[in-house]
């Protein structure tokens, strides 16, 4: 009967954003089934290698920060009245961004070099 009654009374929590790099901040966010915020809702987060742990309750906007400091998949998670809310979470490797300035800056110098010349 629960699950029946879940089915018709919507509750999500949700990750913002859901695919991240690690070391980046991430916004979960948890709602009622109106969209008001669920306020005080502990949050816990399946890790990548298994262990779980809470991250602590949401804030009076329903909100709870999260750092995911390790590469691969996450599963964010709340219990509400016998209910359980689950969320993936992905993140990924940094994105490295020193190779693509050492790359652009040259060419872009270059070609404004060559403009340059051409007045």
């Amino acid at each position: 009967m629960l699950t029946i009654a879940a089915l018709f009374v919507v509750q999500w929590i949700e990750p913002e954003p859901s695919h991240t790099e690690a070391g980046s901040n991430v916004v979960v966010e948890a709602r009622d089934a109106d969209g008001s915020p669920l306020v005080g809702l502990p949050i816990e987060v399946r890790w990548p290698d298994g262990r779980v742990e809470s991250i602590g309750a949401t804030d009076a906007s329903g909100n709870r920060e999260f750092v995911p400091t390790e590469v691969g998949a996450y599963r964010v998670g709340a219990q509400l009245e016998g209910v359980e809310l689950r969320a993936p979470l992905y993140a990924n490797r940094p994105f490295a961004r020193l190779w693509y300035a050492l790359l652009c800056v040259p060419i872009g110098l270059g070609l404004l070099w060559r403009l340059v010349k051409r007045r």
